[in-house]
């Protein structure tokens, strides 16, 4: 408990570090000595107390272009420089409109720029998608991520996919599904998640109301975490997509999710990858557990609910072909 304090207190010590007009701060502030012992929070300190170093042309053409753009809505920022991070968290927060910010394919995001970034988050109000794909993103980097978004009330989408968080880094992100009431989306894909890191996120999704979907294929999830999770699905509905697919689950997680969906009277789109792994008959089981619910969500987007067929007809709803139909009799009955 009070190694999550002491973080929280961090991001909030470095948020006031980067916020705009905070130059003098940041002038009386002695530069930190090579003490390894207090990393990671040290890192992120001594980048912000640092000398600002000249804006980069690549970064500094991409603002230009983005402030020349009326009513901007997304921010594109693929394979920035080293140590731009701190130009993007100001820029960021001086410009409300950007609801979008693209941080994928950046291969020189480290442990202090998550750090900086996380602390801008704990206190902006207008993103609302977040995509970090492909960045190395490890489990400290989740953590910041998942402490700072816990009181955050816009950010709807948050894509952490191709990264290398693991069950470790899941594990602090469970605290973000527990708190946080406003993510809807959350991609995990390609991030080494193991039984222990989907038995995690089981037991965040057994109260979480908010979440739509969740994405977890290409991960390293077996039966014990399908079992988690089959069992989770049993206490949610709030969830709608689940993604296994490419994970390492067999019979006896197949069974356990085929199991639930028979059960589940609320739908949810599951999809999961068939392999050698799973027999023919649990197959054969868990598509027509699929097949019932993807039944369930089509008459729902058809009639607007579970609603009966019959009742939308005594209601005079007809469908198509029946307009059609009575319009031919008319005619026929005039000639």
């Amino acid at each position: 408990m009070s190694s999550r304090l002491n973080n929280v207190l961090r991001l909030k010590e470095i948020a006031s570090l980067i916020r705009p007009g905070n130059a003098a701060a940041l002038a009386a502030t002695a530069p930190v000595g090579n003490n390894t012992s207090l990393k990671p929070t040290l890192v992120a300190q001594q980048h912000a107390i640092k000398p600002i170093h000249p804006i980069t042309p690549k970064l500094k053409q991409k603002l230009d272009a983005i402030n020349s753009t009326n009513g901007v809505m997304t921010i594109d920022l693929y394979q920035f420089i080293n140590d731009d991070m701190t130009y993007m968290c100001e820029y960021i927060q001086t410009h409300p409109t950007i609801h979008t910010m693209n941080l994928n394919n950046n291969f020189e995001i480290h442990e202090k720029d998550v750090e900086i970034l996380a602390a801008t988050l704990q206190h902006n109000d207008s993103l609302t998608t977040l995509n970090i794909y492909n960045c190395q993103i490890n489990a400290n980097g989740a953590t910041f991520l998942a402490e700072s978004l816990q009181g955050n009330t816009t950010l709807t989408t948050l894509n952490l996919s191709f990264n290398r968080i693991g069950d470790a880094g899941v594990t602090s992100l469970t605290n973000l599904l527990r708190n946080n009431t406003t993510l809807k989306v959350l991609n995990l894909s390609m991030n080494m998640i193991g039984n222990d890191g989907a038995t995690a996120l089981a037991a965040a999704l057994e109260g979480n109301t908010t979440l739509i979907e969740l994405k977890l294929e290409w991960n390293n999830i077996r039966d014990v975490g399908a079992t988690a999770l089959a069992a989770a699905l049993q206490k949610n509905t709030a969830l709608k997509k689940l993604n296994l697919d490419n994970n390492r689950i067999g019979d006896v997680g197949a069974t356990a999710l085929a199991a639930v969906l028979m059960e589940k009277t609320t739908p949810i789109e599951l999809t999961l990858e068939w392999s050698n792994l799973i027999d023919d008959r649990v197959k054969q089981a868990m598509r027509t557990a699929i097949l019932r619910h993807r039944e369930m969500n089509s008459n729902k987007n058809r009639y607007g609910g579970n609603r009966k067929k019959s009742h939308y007809r005594k209601k005079g709803c007809h469908t198509k072909k029946r307009r059609h139909k009575k319009r031919y009799q008319k005619k026929t009955r005039k000639h």
